[in-house]
């Protein structure tokens, strides 16, 4: 499988709010979010002063997205679970990528990540068949 992981652009929100969709109205978090309701919250995120943003996809399909300001990159970090056997096959190229932008640490085990500021975040991800 190959992953490709790119700058997601301000101007990419349809996408985006497609994925935030899938993310949050499924477990752990089970919302009911709109296609309004994700909008707004990544509009947020995308109109910040040093929004930075990368997105990750599979066969064309965006399958997760990093992003946030320069201050609190390592506290947003969204991807969706579907297939754990290839959460390496996802996690490495985005964390090659943050590693090379915000100096996180490498991967520890079961996709669980810890940034130089000590934010924890996991990957969830979603892959498409």
């Amino acid at each position: 499988m190959t992953v490709s992981v790119e700058s997601f652009p301000r101007d990419n929100l349809d996408e985006g709010v497609q994925l935030y969709r899938a993310v949050f109205n499924e477990p752990p978090w089970n919302d009911d979010w709109t296609d309004e309701t994700a909008r707004r919250r990544l509009s947020q995120i995308l109109e910040t002063s040093g929004y930075r943003g990368y997105g990750a996809s599979v066969r064309g399909e965006l399958v997760g997205l990093v992003m946030g300001n320069l201050e609190v990159m390592a506290d947003r970090r969204v991807i969706e679970v579907e297939i754990l056997g290839e959460l390496i096959g996802i996690a490495w190229p985005f964390i090659n990528c943050l590693q090379e932008a915000d100096s996180v640490r490498p991967p520890a085990s079961s996709g669980e990540h810890v940034p130089e500021n000590g934010l924890h975040y996991s990957l969830y991800l979603h892959l498409p068949l």
